[in-house]
C-alpha cells in the first residue's frame, strides 16, 4: 500500500519538477552511442585455436585446462566445420578416458559418455589414430563389450604388433574377471594373440608373452580335463625356452606342470615338480603359496600323515596371508582336521573358505564343488556315526554358497533335524523319571527340530513335485508326522490335509485319513476327528487301519459326552464283531476303554467286569511284573471294587430286610477284600522294578496302592491292620505330601478304636508334618487324600483338642 501511494505521489508531481528530465534522457542516449560506435567489430569462435590448445593440454596431462579450452566453444560447436566438431567430439572422448585413467577408476558412465562422444566424432567423419582406437578399445573392454573391443583390434593393422596382442591380452583378462571365459572363446582369443605375437621383433619382450600365453593355455588345458596335451605341450614349451633364456623365470610353468601331473595321478611327478619349483622361487614369492597348496594336497591324498598336510596347509595361511590361494588352503586345513577329530577348528576354517567364495562373487567358481565336497563327505561321515548335531554343522556350512537350496541338501537338512529331534526324544525318555526338568529340556529341544524338519521336508516336497512324485509323496508324508511328533498340530492338520487331498491313489492314503484324525482329537477339535475316522472305517470296514481308527473315535464321542454312542461302537467291538478277536490287541483295548468309560461314568459293576475280564484274559502270572499295563489294569480293577461300595454304603442306609442286610454286607466285604487283595499285586509288580524305568503313571500307581489298601482295611474296621498298613505307606512315601494321608488316617484309626492317648500323639505328629507341607501341593488330584480324609481327621482332631483342654 505505501509503494502504491509513492507511485501515485510520484504522480502528480508538477512541471516545474521535472522539466529538466528530458535533456538529461538525450545526453545519456548520446553518451552511450557514442561508446558503441567505439567498440571493435566482433570476432567468430576460434574452433582450430581451441582444439589445438585443449589437444595440448591432454598430451601434457593438464585435464583441468583441455575441459576449460573444449568448454568455450561446445555452446557453439555446431557452427564449427564437420571436421572441427570431430575434433571436438574426439578431444571429449579422449579427455574422459585419459583423466579417469590418471585418477585410477573404473566408472561404467564414464565409459558410456566416453563412447558416445567417440560414437560422435566417428558419424562426423573422424578418422582415430592408434592412441584413440587402443583408448576406445579399451573402453569398449570397460562396458565388457569385448566382441566390439576385437573389432578395434583388427581395425589396428598397421599398428606395432605389441600394442595388437598386448590388447588381446588385456581382453582376455579383463572378460576372465567379469566370468568365466568359455573355452572355445579362450581358445580363440589365445591362438590370435599367439599370431600378433609371432611378429615380435624385441626377444625380452616376446619370451614374457609367449611365457603367458603358455601360461593360459596350460590353464585351459588342465581346466578342460585335456591333462596329457597339457603336460606335452608345457614339457615342450619349458624346455625351448630353458634352453633360450634359462628356467629362473618359469616357475609359473613348472607349477602349472606339477598340478597336470596331480590332477593326472602321477603324485611322485608332481612332487618333484613342486618341488622345483620352490627352488626356483624366491622364499617370499607368493607363488609359494600355491606350492605349498599342492604339497599339502598331496600329503593328504598320498599318506596316512594327515597332521603333516595340516601343517602345509597352516604355513599358506600364516605365511602368505591374503594369498589367492588361501580359500584351497584353508579348505584342505578344514579337511585335515575333521579326518584328525578337531571339528571346532575344522567348522571354523571350511567356514572361513565359504565366506570368502562368497564374497569372490563368482558363482561357478570350481572351489565351490571342493567345498560342498569336503563339508557333504564330513556330514556323510558324521551322521553314519550317529553324530547328527556335528553332521548338521558341516551342511550349514554350505548355506551360504547357494542363492536357494537344492532339493538333495533340501532333504539332508531335512532328515539330520529329524535324526537330532529323535535323539533328544530319547534322552526325553531316558530323563523323565529321574530329572524332570532335564526330561523337560529334551523334549522342547525335540519338538523344536522336529518343526525344523518339517519345514525342510515341506520345501522338498514342494521343489520335487513335478520331477519326482515318488520323493514328493515321501517329503509330504515325512513332514506331517514330524509336526505330529512336534505336537504343533495345526500344522500336522495342514500337512496331513495336504496329503489326503492330493495323493488319493497313494497306499498310505488311508492311514493319512486315520492320522488326520489324530491330529484333530489332539488338537480337541472332536468333530473333525470323529469325521475323519468314519471316513477310514466307511472306506474298508475290516481293514487294519479301519479298526485302529474305532477307539479313538470312541474316545471323541466320550469327550462330546456322547456315551450311549461310545458304549454301542465299543460293545460291537467286544461281542461280534467279523475281524476282531477276543485275543486280540484291538478286542484288549476295547475292553479297558469300556472299562475306563464306566468307571466315569460311576457305573462300577459294569467297569469290574471289563476290567476283571481284562485281568484274567490279559494279565499273566509273570514273576517279574514286566508284563505290558498289567499293573495298570489291576490299579483299575482294585479301584473300582473299592468305590463301588460307596453304593453298597447307600443302600445299607436304607432300611431293608435283615436278610438283604446281610448280603450287602457280605459283598462289601468281599469287595474290599478283593479290592485289597489287588493292591497288594500292584505293589508285588512294580517293586520289582527299578524305580527309574518306571513312567509317572505307574509311579502314582504304585504310590496310591499303598495308601488304598490301607483304606480298605480301614473300611473294614480292620483298625490295627489298617494301621500297620498306613504305617508302611507313610514310611515307604516319607518326604512327599501322601505321606500326609497316613499320618491322618492313623489318627482315625486310633480315634474309631478310643485309643485316644494314641491317636493324640499321632495327630500331633500329622499336625508337624502338615506345617512342612505347602498348601498347593494338595492341589495334585492324584494324592490318595479325598474329602473323607479331612473330615474324619477334622472331626476326631477337634474331639481330641477338647478332650485334652478338659483334662487340663
Amino acid at each position: 500500500m505505501a509503494d502504491q501511494t509513492e507511485d501515485i505521489q510520484a504522480d502528480a508531481a508538477s512541471w516545474s519538477q521535472v522539466w529538466h528530465l528530458p535533456t538529461l534522457l538525450a545526453g545519456v542516449l548520446m553518451l552511450v552511442g557514442g561508446i558503441w560506435l567505439s567498440l571493435p567489430e566482433p570476432q567468430e569462435n576460434d574452433f582450430p585455436g581451441v582444439l589445438k590448445s585443449a589437444e595440448a593440454a591432454l598430451a601434457a596431462s593438464d585435464f583441468d585446462r583441455a575441459k576449460a579450452e573444449l568448454d568455450k566453444i561446445t555452446e557453439h560447436i555446431a557452427e564449427a566445420s564437420m571436421t572441427e566438431q570431430a575434433q571436438h567430439w574426439m578431444a571429449r572422448a579422449d579427455l574422459i578416458y585419459l583423466r579417469q585413467r590418471h585418477m585410477g577408476v573404473d566408472l561404467d558412465v564414464n565409459h558410456k559418455n566416453a563412447l558416445d562422444y567417440y560414437v560422435r566424432a566417428k558419424e562426423l567423419g573422424a578418422k582415430p589414430d592408434a592412441d584413440q582406437l587402443e583408448r576406445l578399445a579399451m573402453t569398449y573392454i570397460g562396458l565388457h563389450r569385448f566382441d566390439d573391443a576385437v573389432g578395434i583390434v583388427e581395425r589396428m593393422e598397421e599398428e606395432p604388433r605389441s600394442r595388437r596382442y598386448g590388447l588381446v591380452r588385456t581382453i582376455i583378462e579383463r572378460r576372465r574377471e567379469k566370468s568365466a571365459l568359455p573355452p572355445d572363446a579362450l581358445m580363440e582369443l589365445l591362438t590370435r594373440y599367439d599370431d600378433e605375437l609371432r611378429f615380435e621383433a624385441e626377444a625380452a619382450a616376446r619370451r614374457g608373452s609367449e611365457i603367458w600365453s603358455a601360461i593360459e593355455w596350460a590353464e585351459l588345458r588342465i581346466t578342460g580335463e585335456e591333462i596329457v596335451l597339457a603336460i606335452d605341450q608345457l614339457n615342450r614349451k619349458i624346455q625351448r625356452l630353458a634352453t633360450e633364456g634359462g628356467h629362473d623365470d618359469l616357475a609359473r610353468l613348472f607349477l602349472l606342470l606339477a598340478q597336470a601331473h596331480q590332477r593326472k595321478g602321477d603324485f611322485g611327478e608332481a612332487r618333484d615338480y613342486f618341488e622345483k619349483t620352490s627352488r626356483i622361487l624366491e622364499p617370499t614369492d607368493g607363488l609359494n603359496a600355491e606350492v605349498l597348496v599342492g604339497l599339502g594336497q598331496l600329503d593328504l591324498s598320498g599318506s596316512d600323515d594327515v597332521e603333516s598336510a595340516r601343517s602345509t596347509f597352516n604355513r599358506v595361511v600364516t605365511e602368505f596371508p591374503g594369498a589367492p590361494v588361501t580359500i584351497e588352503a584353508l579348505m584342505g586345513m578344514g579337511d585335515c582336521e575333521a579326518k584328525l577329530g578337531w571339528h571346532v577348528d575344522s567348522i571354523d576354517h571350511l567356514g572361513q573358505a565359504a565366506r570368502g567364495l562368497v564374497e569372490s562373487g563368482w558363482p561357478e567358481d570350481p572351489r565351490r564343488a571342493e567345498l560342498m565336497r569336503i563339508a557333504r563327505s564330513h556330514h556323510a561321515l558324521n551322521f553314519d556315526k550317529r553324530e547328527y548335531d556335528r553332521a548338521l554343522s558341516y551342511l550349514v556350512l554350505l548355506v551360504p554358497l547357494y542363492a536357494e537350496l537344492p532339493a538333495d541338501l533340501t532333504l539332508r537338512f531335512a532328515v539330520t533335524h529329524e535324526q537330532i529331534a529323535r535323539d533328544h526324544l530319547r534322552k526325553a525318555e531316558s530323563l523323565k523319571d529321574g530329572s524332570r526338568k532335564g526330561a523337560g529340556v529334551a523334549f522342547q529341544e525335540a519338538a523344536i527340530q522336529f518343526s525344523k524338519a518339517a519345514e525342510y521336508y515341506l520345501e522338498h516336497a514342494e521343489v520335487v513335485t513335478i520331477g519326482d512324485d515318488q520323493a514328493h509323496g515321501h517329503s509330504l508324508w515325512q513332514a506331517a508326522v514330524c509336526y505330529d511328533d512336534a505336537e504343533l498340530w495345526a500344522k500336522s492338520i495342514d500337512a496331513y490335509a495336504q496329503f489326503v487331498s492330493t495323493r488319493a491313489s497313494d497306499p498310505r492314503h488311508p492311514r493319512a485319513v486315520y492320522r488326520l484324525g489324530r491330529a484333530f482329537q489332539a488338537d480337541q477339535q472332536y468333530g473333525p476327528a470323529i469325521t475323519e475316522f468314519q471316513k477310514v472305517i466307511d472306506a474298508e470296514p475290516q481293514s487294519q487301519v479301519a479298526i485302529e481308527s474305532i477307539l479313538p473315535l470312541v474316545q471323541c464321542l466320550v469327550e462330546l459326552g456322547e456315551h450311549d454312542k461310545a458304549k454301542d461302537r465299543l460293545a460291537a467291538v467286544l461281542s461280534d464283531h467279523p475281524t476282531i478277536t477276543p485275543d486280540s490287541e484291538q478286542y484288549r483295548l476295547a475292553l479297558v476303554e469300556a472299562g475306563r468309560l464306566h468307571f466315569r461314568l460311576g457305573e462300577y459293576a459294569d467297569a469290574i467286569a471289563r476290567f476283571a475280564t481284562a485281568v484274567t484274559r490279559f494279565v499273566p502270572e509273570d514273576p517279574d511284573g514286566s508284563a505290558r499295563d498289567a499293573a495298570a489294569l489291576l490299579f483299575h480293577l482294585a479301584d473300582s471294587y473299592q468305590r463301588s461300595v460307596a453304593g453298597i454304603d447307600a443302600k445299607l442306609e436304607e432300611v431293608l430286610p435283615q436278610s438283604q442286610q446281610r448280603v450287602l454286607q457280605r459283598e462289601r466285604t468281599q469287595r474290599l477284600q478283593e479290592a485289597g487283595s489287588l493292591y497288594n499285586r500292584v505293589i508285588d509288580r512294580l517293586e520289582k522294578r527299578p524305580a527309574e524305568l518306571l513312567t509317572e503313571v505307574e509311579l502314582t500307581h504304585l504310590r496310591n496302592s499303598y495308601f488304598y489298601r490301607g483304606d480298605c482295611a480301614f473300611q473294614l474296621r480292620q483298625w490295627d491292620e489298617a494301621i500297620t498298613l498306613y504305617d508302611l505307606a507313610a514310611k515307604r512315601w516319607e518326604g512327599q505330601p501322601a505321606s500326609l494321608v497316613a499320618l491322618v488316617q492313623i489318627v482315625n484309626a486310633h480315634a474309631e478304636q478310643g485309643n485316644f492317648e494314641q491317636a493324640r500323639l499321632a495327630n500331633e505328629r500329622a499336625r508337624f508334618h502338615l506345617k512342612r507341607i505347602p498348601d498347593e501341593a494338595f492341589d495334585d488330584e492324584s494324592l490318595p487324600m479325598n474329602r473323607d480324609h479331612w473330615r474324619d481327621w477334622l472331626r476326631w482332631s477337634s474331639e481330641l483338642d477338647l478332650s485334652m483342654s478338659k483334662a487340663e
